[in-house]
């Protein structure tokens, strides 16, 4: 248990370690630094747990040298949780934080690492756990030991570990040790199937221990037992209503907590965490992920107590991988590596299946009774013209180029060695017969009356056959056609490649492989396919695939009788439970999100008993049941995800492919990659096997439930605190640490430079800085291009007059330009008026400035006195120094002899030199008496360029603007002006940065804190919150619903849409906010009366108004998320279910699957079940009636048959 610092951090959720690092207001000095705050303690702490020697880890800091907070509080780093785990392996340093009134700093402890790799010694496992609360029948493996030795000391623990490779070993262990101390564990689950299945698993498992309950939507048996299962959200109404059940509860084990991951869903994970009880331990499962310690550490810093992760790859079952290809089976990836041969092999093939076959030459025999016979041979070197013979005459009737086409680059294909190839047949004149014969241009004549000619010359050929005697047998030869002469082009319904096509195709080579396994005796076997209907037709296509024995079929019959009893006859002619039972007969089942659900729950049991031996099933099987088989099918490695079709993520087929090898009953498991015709992308398989598993990230976002239930209170928890201790703002709350030590230390370096002490008494710099900051940066951009090259000798030209600043030297002033400085720099000359006496003058002030006219310039030359308080130097500035360029221009002369001055930077001689200092002198007056007239007007841009940008106008004005303001100022003319200045300009740079560290330990950094507000501004225009930010009676109704969209159903009670309707049009109406799934837009709707008519036309108004104003505020919303929120889409099916209507019925009328029916129906019974409550908050009694009598309505039937593992 916590024992120390619970209540700070209950206070301050936000805060690291619990203690407000907030608003200081006024300084000892008198300085206002709004929003300032110091953090000076941590949450105090004991131990009562003692590290083992063999594990090295640090002890506890003792009381005695734990520092203090004021009034003698030991400040330690965080709460520990039992076991004083957290003082016994905290990471931490030491930082310095003085107070602001210059006492002693004080050394805090600050944790800086949360998570904890778990590299125990298992060797001393019996002695750490020589009572445990669990037994089983095997040798665990070590990090089951690792994982069940920080459950016996309490500890929160993250398991990593593959599919099947025995994470459930500690899930029961943390219930039986809970049980063991008379407490309770909550075991949460992602779907509800899975829940299903452990209730079943852990009745058995914990029978004659203690009471095993399930709580879903729909089902709630046991809710009060010692092990309680459930879905996450359902534990997440339990947070938000504070539900006294969680007093007494030890565990909560997140099962498939990488479901964080799930764009959807994963927000469900995070808020409970974040919400559970500090004194609540957990244990996490999940798949490998390559971020799980930084998962870990988030974990640990929201819960302020150490998580422990242990991590493994091992696999209790090895896999091989094998690519089946055109018949052939080659291995791709076992334990001695990644096997690229496989795809050479592949090439093989693929050569193999190119290359032309070898076609066989024609013979025939042509019998001539007369003379001459009507056909022209291909004469030596000749090329024949193919023109078809229908188009004219026998002269043209030639082909011959088809007996010479190329059969390989173009080479003369000749079958024989015979001279004589027909090249034109006479067509046209009836008495010559050989196109009546069918002889055809191509042919090649080998025989005369069964004499062979092909040794022969063309000219004794020829011979022969005319004193051959009548009947003239002439023998021929007819080339082999070439397929590409009469190809013709492809017509859109004569693809070679069609979806049917393939799909035949891939359904044989299934057939193939799977007897194949079966004649290996390596099923059962799991075919993972990535689509509803194709998995359906895989199982229809296969009627010959038969692996039940006589006795299995007797089984299979057995328990399909019993399973399917309870339903009524008409349900029992559903084509999907006769489709099932007739595959069940055959030893296959099939498995996806549209089957019935006690459909799907007796093929999974089928399936884990043995008696479905091929299942073929989308990835929900794999990511939902733990249901091991021998073997592993892939149709496929790409899926569509609902936006486009992509390769299968690493995790996934990780997950899938974890389905082969059951731990105990087989030596490996082996997985099978199903190839189509084309050969398989190398580097996209490659990617999918061997390349880590995707990383876990936060999808936090602010909802509408979210913001009302916290807004309603109860548990003392602020929005904004959720907020910033999500997995979202982890990388803010890794900053903390540092971000308090900087802030520690910028206060105490803002302690250390003095206040400005003006010596007439005002604070009047705190007003004159900013003026001379803003006007040094303004005009910079502009000083840029007209320092270009064409337009920089009309501005920048000797004797421009400049207002010019050097920093560390004196702050902006009235200067005159004298020339340019040597090399590629920028450099300016000037001469320049600054306040201030030259030592001994008269007036000359016993103020300490460093130097002459408060400037402490040392590279300029000597200064003249130009008046009482003004002297003149000149020196050199860059062009960011210029801070405002003016019209006038002086005296090019007094120019000149003031860079006399500049160059004599001996004081004597410039003493000599009476010109020179009499050009500076007179420089230094002429810019007096511009300064004191007033006399200085801006640059004229029209005279320098037309090409300057518009802007530089607005600057100009600006300029002249801060010009005026600034000698207004009395410290305009102070000769410790620049001394004052960048005194002001370092403290406010340090305040700057003490209020930007400030803000990030605040609320004001958080990311979605824009989303927070927006969302917050239409629930205020819907009036579910008040102007005052309290939750209103229409919000706290919202609050009840927690499912659907929530404002749009409470829109639609609240505007009276549903008054005087029947049950049966409220059930039909209801279920448009439970009916997420995509819709045909070419499929029918089920006809609706009109009074439903109208009501779904309303629904859809209300609707469309919320969209209008979530997108008015600018709040972030998925395009298609409206479409799935208020889908009304089944709302015929749902009234004629309410009418009575039996599902057999309805579905011959509608393109949606049984499953998707029931499961819409069954969510809106609960939404139905959840607004009697709204009614009743209301006080709408007869309303509330209405909702009553509609979820009685649909409560009926298949759809709310039992589940198979809870009976």
């Amino acid at each position: 248990m916590d024992t120390g610092g619970a209540a700070d951090r209950d206070s301050s959720l936000s805060d690291e370690d619990g203690t407000a690092c907030r608003g200081l207001g006024r300084r000892g000095d008198g300085a206002r630094l709004p929003g300032l705050g110091l953090l000076l303690g941590g949450s105090s702490s004991s131990s009562s747990g003692a590290s083992t020697p063999r594990e090295a880890e640090p002890s506890p800091p003792s009381a005695a040298s734990a520092p203090c907070r004021p009034g003698g509080a030991a400040v330690t780093a965080g709460g520990d949780g039992p076991g004083g785990a957290a003082s016994e392996e905290a990471s931490a340093v030491l930082v310095a934080a003085g107070d602001a009134a210059g006492k002693p700093s004080v050394k805090r402890k600050v944790r800086r690492q949360w998570a904890f790799d778990d590299e125990w010694e298992v060797g001393g496992f019996d002695k750490e756990v020589p009572n445990p609360a669990l037994e089983f029948p095997f040798e665990l493996d070590p990090f089951q030991k690792r994982a069940v030795r920080r459950v016996e000391r309490s500890e929160h623990v993250l398991v990593c570990a593959h599919t099947s490779a025995g994470k459930t070993v500690i899930a029961e262990y943390a219930i039986a040790h809970a049980l063991r101390q008379g407490m309770r564990t909550i075991y949460t689950s992602p779907i509800k199937a899975l829940s299903n299945q452990k209730f079943r698993e852990f009745s058995k498992r914990f029978e004659g221990v203690g009471t095993v309950g399930i709580v879903t939507g729909d089902v709630a048996v046991n809710p009060d037992a010692g092990v309680v299962i459930m879905t996450t959200e359902i534990l997440r109404s339990m947070l938000y209503r504070g539900d006294k059940g969680l007093n007494s509860v030890k565990w909560v084990i997140f099962d498939e907590v990488h479901y964080v991951n799930d764009a959807d869903r994963g927000v469900v994970w995070e808020e409970v965490i974040i919400l559970l009880p500090a004194e609540v331990s957990m244990v996490m499962l999940s798949a490998t992920v390559p971020n799980y310690e930084e998962f870990a550490g988030w974990v640990g810093r929201t819960k302020r107590r150490p998580v422990y992760t242990v991590h493994t790859s091992y696999r209790p079952t090895p896999l091989r991988h094998f690519l089946h290809f055109q018949g052939r089976t080659m291995p791709l990836l076992d334990a001695e590596g990644f096997h690229c041969e496989a795809f050479h092999k592949i090439k093989e093939i693929m050569s193999e299946k190119k290359k032309p076959p070898v076609r066989k030459v024609k013979h025939v025999t042509v019998k001539f009774e007369s003379r001459p016979f009507g056909m022209t041979p291909l004469k030596a070197g000749a090329v024949a013209t193919a023109v078809p013979p229908e188009e004219g005459a026998a002269a043209s009737s030639s082909s011959a180029a088809a007996a010479a086409a190329a059969a390989e680059g173009g080479a003369p294909r000749v079958p024989t060695s015979s001279a004589y190839v027909v090249d034109k047949v006479n067509a046209d004149d009836p008495s010559k017969p050989a196109w009546r014969l069918g002889v055809r241009p191509g042919w090649v004549l080998v025989a005369v009356n069964g004499a062979d000619v092909r040794v022969m010359t063309l000219d004794a050929i020829q011979q022969a056959a005319k004193e051959a005697p009548l009947p003239a047998m002439l023998d021929f030869e007819v080339p082999p056609k070439d397929k590409d002469e009469k190809k013709q082009p492809e017509q859109p319904h004569q693809k070679q490649h069609t979806r049917e096509s393939r799909e035949r195709t891939e359904t044989q080579r299934l057939q193939a492989l799977l007897r194949e396994l079966q004649a290996e005796e390596l099923l059962p076997a799991t075919v993972f396919v990535f689509s509803r209907r194709r998995v359906e037709s895989l199982a229809a296509e296969m009627p010959n695939i038969d692996v039940c024995t006589g006795a299995e079929k007797s089984k299979v019959h057995i328990f399909l009788k019993d399973a399917f009893e309870r339903l009524c006859e008409a349900d029992k002619a559903l084509p999907q439970v006769k489709f099932t039972i007739e595959l069940a007969k055959r030893g296959i089942g099939i498995h996806h999100g549209g089957l019935l659900p006690l459909v799907k729950e007796a093929v999974e049991i089928m399936f884990s008993r043995g008696l479905v031996k091929v299942l073929l099933a989308t990835e929900t099987f794999a990511m939902g049941v733990n249901m091991p088989a021998r073997s592993v099918i892939f149709t496929s490695w790409v899926k569509h995800d609902g936006a486009r079709l992509r390769p299968l993520l690493p995790s996934e087929y990780t997950q899938m492919a974890g389905r082969a090898g059951r731990r105990g009953l087989d030596e490996v498991g082996n997985v099978y990659l199903l190839c189509g015709e084309d050969a398989p992308d190398q580097k996209q398989l490659t990617q999918i096997m061997t390349h880590k598993a995707e990383r876990l990230n936060s999808r936090f976002r602010v909802t509408f439930a979210m913001i009302l239930q916290l807004r309603r209170g109860g548990n003392g928890v602020k929005i904004e605190d959720v907020l910033g201790r999500s997995f979202l703002e982890n990388g803010r709350a890794m900053r903390r640490p540092s971000v308090r030590r900087d802030l520690a230390r910028r206060v105490e370096e803002l302690d250390q430079i003095p206040l400005v002490q003006c010596i007439f008494g005002e604070p009047l710099m705190e007003e004159y800085a900013p003026w001379e900051t803003e006007a040094r940066a303004v005009g910079v951009q502009m000083h840029e291009q007209l320092y270009k090259p064409h337009v920089r000798e009309k501005v920048f030209c000797p004797g421009r007059v400049l207002r010019v600043f050097k920093v560390g030297s004196f702050a902006s002033s009235i200067a005159v330009l004298l020339g340019h400085g040597g090399g590629a720099g920028r450099s300016l000359l000037v001469a320049a008026l600054l306040p201030g006496d030259l030592p001994g003058a008269e007036g000359s002030p016993s103020a300490s400035s460093d130097c002459a006219g408060g400037s402490n310039d040392t590279e300029g030359g000597p200064p003249v006195q130009v008046q009482a308080g003004w002297i003149a130097r000149t020196t050199s500035v860059t062009l960011e120094g210029v801070v405002q360029i003016f019209e006038q221009c002086l005296d090019v002369g007094l120019c000149r002899s003031a860079l006399a001055a500049e160059a004599n930077d001996n004081g004597a001689s410039a003493a000599a030199d009476g010109g020179a200092v009499g050009g500076l002198l007179a420089l230094g007056r002429e810019l007096l008496r511009l300064a004191s007239e007033g006399g200085t007007q801006p640059l004229v841009l029209n005279k320098v360029s037309r090409q300057v940008d518009i802007e530089a106008h607005d600057t100009l004005q600006r300029q002249r603007r801060l010009q005026q303001l600034q000698e207004t100022s009395r410290c305009h003319t102070c000769p410790l002006r620049a001394a004052h200045f960048e005194q002001s300009l370092m403290r406010s740079s340090v305040a700057a940065e003490i209020e930007d560290l400030d803000k990030e330990l605040g609320a004001e950094s958080l990311g979605l804190l824009p989303q927070l507000h927006a969302r917050e501004k239409v629930l205020q225009a819907l009036g579910c919150i008040g102007k005052d930010g309290l939750i209103t009676l229409k919000g706290r109704a919202a609050t009840e619903v927690l499912s659907g969209d929530e404002v749009t159903i409470l829109e639609i009670v609240f505007h009276n849409v549903l008054d005087g309707s029947t049950p049966e049009y409220v059930a039909a109406a209801i279920s448009a906010f439970v009916f997420p799934d995509k819709v045909d837009e070419e499929a029918e709707e089920v006809p609706l009366p009109k009074p439903l008519i109208r009501i779904r036309d309303a629904m859809l108004q209300h609707h469309k108004r919320i969209e209008n104003l979530l997108r008015e505020h600018g709040v972030d919303v998925d395009p298609e998320e409206p479409s799935r929120m208020c889908n009304v889409a089944l709302m015929g099916i749902a009234y004629r279910w309410a009418c009575g209507e039996s599902l057999a019925n309805i579905m011959p009328d509608t393109w949606l699957q049984e499953g998707t029916i029931v499961r819409s129906i069954v969510r809106a019974e609960e939404l139905l079940r959840k607004l009697q409550d709204v009614a009743k908050l209301l006080g709408n009694m007869k309303l509330r009636q209405v909702f009553k009598e509609a979820a009685e309505l649909i409560h009926r039937d298949i759809a709310f048959v039992p589940s198979l593992y809870i009976q």
